[in-house]
């Protein structure tokens, strides 16, 4: 019989949602990863007792779930769930019909039929959802949606059980127990780590305290030695004494927390520099863990593989061993992962029945995760239903946003988005360029005018698109249609973020847009691009940003038939626009 060794290190992480300046949770995700998955990847093992396995705590995520057990966590969403439905204003009722679903739909919605049927009537509803609902589905909604993220384990308690069978007409009572359980259920987590490392079943390794990239905490030139041509700060920013202090409180807090040292780290994001490693054996570390393509850098030796995802004899000899870095007195050993089957395991298979996924492992036969265009071909075609795209970014979600493992190219993309509004980079200044020489009006200079056009990137910046923003601005004072632009302050829509994984910056480029529509009171928008024109219309909606929004030739069209605008001459041909 064939066997596989693998070592297998879970990477416990969530970023640091607390606003240490409001002392609010900005998002739930610590809380409710918590309650779902932390206790029982570790309480499983206890039915595997011969599998040992690693599991990388990150501290920044152990001192919010700390915070949570000390009932100190001020979270917004905690408190919607809880508060009595019957007290609920009408804009706390908007944000408990935005959040509150916020769910795998097939895996935990449609596992309780209310849930499901409350997503439905939201649906079917929309923006008078807040009005439809009585006090009661309100109720259920609020209970469901906390004890939709319960651990198996935890839904096997007699009390919990029982609340789960009961699945509608919750009383406050229940709601009540639901709200108030979670402290307790959240404080069997750090220990239950502790005594599985106790008992040998598995050891605990830890990543630095609030997650930064340390190789750039030490030098920010160091950002060259990987990336040459790389740009960098204007002004140099080297402070290995911060790089020490993260990665000494992060050993220290689990000393204190699970009474044992880490001997092993992941770094942030697997970043490593040799002054980290430098730092890392002076603090006692023994071992720390990176991904293939650090090694594949270091040596200029990459890890090509076949058609269907599998190394070669050589390539695979170099991946699958323990390196030994030995430098100026200073020593660590080394593992790197393979990158296409921690993919798998950690994203695809949790979608696969347990056998085809253990017997899929074994061929080691990745996903083309990245490869999808999202254009739902596969959706029309699919003879039992299956909704691929939410199971795709679903996963490339987990991927971008849990272990900032996204393609070279989605990564600069989002950084660009980031740091200047738009995929390229281009300067956010020189976003209105394309009209000054048509003297377009913004809506800074134009308040009252009755459309948006919002231009998009593309056109904004791509020389061949900024043809078909200039034409169209020219049809529009044709017809005499009222209307600006935002130039500098129009940013991203965020489709490319969302649809990459990177939901956070899909809210904050979202999010930014709406603010500066409320900003100058806009109702209605022209949008020229079909990736601007679905975002707006269909997504922003999700944020409370709701417009009349009309794609740029459906307006045209209709200036046509209401006669303003002359067309001089036609065409005898059939033309596809994109």
């Amino acid at each position: 019989m064939a066997q596989v060794r693998v070592v297998f290190l879970w990477h416990m992480h969530q970023p640091f949602y607390k606003d240490l300046v409001s002392g609010e949770y900005r998002l739930p995700w610590v809380r409710m990863h918590a309650l779902k998955d932390y206790y029982g990847m570790v309480r499983l093992l206890q039915e595997f007792p011969q599998v040992r396995q690693t599991f990388n705590l990150v501290p920044s995520l152990m001192i919010q779930i700390q915070d949570y057990v000390a009932g100190s966590a001020r979270d917004p969403f905690f408190d919607i769930a809880a508060k009595p439905a019957r007290d609920l204003s009408a804009e706390e009722r908007r944000f408990a019909l935005q959040y509150l679903f916020q769910a795998n739909r097939e895996h935990m919605v449609r596992r309780y039929a209310r849930y499901e049927e409350l997503w439905q009537k939201a649906e079917e509803a929309g923006d008078e959802a807040g009005k439809r609902f009585s006090a009661q589905d309100f109720t259920d909604l609020q209970v469901l949606s906390q004890i939709a993220w319960f651990d198996e384990f935890f839904l096997e308690e007699p009390e919990i059980a029982g609340l789960a069978r009961k699945a509608r007409n919750f009383t406050l009572e229940d709601q009540g127990f639901v709200c108030s359980v979670q402290s307790r259920l959240l404080a069997r987590i750090l220990p239950e780590y502790s005594k599985a490392a106790q008992r040998g079943s598995i050891e605990i390794s830890a990543s630095p305290f609030y997650h930064p990239i340390l190789p750039l905490l030490c030098d920010s030139n160091a950002g060259r030695v990987s990336s040459p041509g790389l740009a960098l700060p204007h002004e140099r920013f080297r402070h290995p004494e911060d790089a020490r202090e993260q990665l000494q409180r992060a050993l220290e807090l689990h000393a204190s927390v699970f009474g044992m040292r880490p001997r092993g780290v992941w770094p942030s994001e697997g970043s490593l520099s040799e002054e980290v490693l430098h730092i890392g054996h002076e603090l006692g570390v023994e071992w720390m863990a990176t991904d293939e393509g650090v090694l594949g850098r270091s040596t200029n030796s990459y890890f090509h593989r076949d058609g269907d995802g599998r190394l070669d004899t050589e390539a695979a000899r170099r991946l699958y061993r323990v390196y030994r870095y030995e430098r100026a007195g200073r020593r660590m050993n080394l593992l790197f992962r393979d990158h296409a089957i921690s993919d798998l395991v950690g994203f695809v298979y949790s979608g696969m029945e347990a056998k085809t996924a253990a017997a899929h492992f074994v061929e080691s036969k990745p996903e083309e995760l990245w490869a999808c265009t999202t254009c739902a071909a596969c959706v029309e075609a699919c003879p039992v239903t299956i909704e691929h795209i939410d199971k795709i970014v679903d996963m490339r979600r987990h991927l971008t946003l849990m272990e900032g493992s996204a393609p070279p190219e989605a990564q600069r993309a989002m950084t660009n988005i980031e740091r200047a509004g738009n995929p390229w980079g281009e300067p956010r200044e020189t976003r209105g360029d394309w009209a000054k020489e048509l003297g377009v009006p913004t809506f800074a200079d134009k308040p009252d005018a009755e459309y948006l056009y919002f231009v998009g990137c593309a056109a904004s910046f791509d020389r061949r698109n900024q043809k078909v923003a200039r034409a169209l601005v020219q049809v529009l004072r044709a017809a005499g249609v009222s209307f600006a632009i935002l130039a500098s302050e129009e940013t991203c829509n965020g489709d490319p973020a969302r649809r990459i994984g990177n939901e956070y910056l899909w809210q904050i480029q979202a999010q930014q847009n709406i603010d500066t529509f409320k900003k100058y009171g806009v109702r209605k928008v022209i949008a020229s691009c079909p990736h601007c024109f679905n975002t707006i219309a269909n997504e922003y909606p999700q944020l409370g940003g709701n417009y009349e929004v009309i794609h740029a030739l459906q307006l045209v069209d209709r200036l046509i038939t209401e006669g303003k605008l002359k067309v001089g001459r036609g065409m005898a041909e059939a033309v596809a626009y994109h």
